[in-house]
């Protein structure tokens, strides 16, 4: 289910000539078709700057500054894991277009 999800998100980007929003690795695939070296190199950049650890620490701090009369705002371990799931399997998921 969760790669279904993956693949069916939307990006904000319309490609020219389609009004319809571009599931986000449709465009990807347009943008190496297009643009392929601009785009590896983009997504080269996104490889070599990847650092799953990183992501992980700053989405289980997201909301460690929440007041504690916020609580009830805070995001449950749950939630943060799930975050963490979906962030790592789309950078996963474009760096295997190189």
């Amino acid at each position: 289910m969760i790669e279904s999800y993956i693949r069916k998100g939307e990006s904000e980007i319309h490609w020219e000539g389609h009004l319809k929003k571009r599931k986000h690795f449709e465009l990807v695939e347009l943008l190496l078709i297009n643009y392929p070296i601009e785009t590896r190199k983009h997504v080269a950049r996104v490889k070599e700057k990847y650092n799953s650890k990183s992501i992980k620490e700053i989405i289980e701090n997201i909301d460690i500054n929440v007041p504690t009369n916020l609580i009830n705002f805070k995001l449950s371990e749950t939630r943060k894991q799930l975050m963490f799931k979906l962030v790592t399997l789309r950078i996963e998921k474009l760096i295997q277009y190189l």
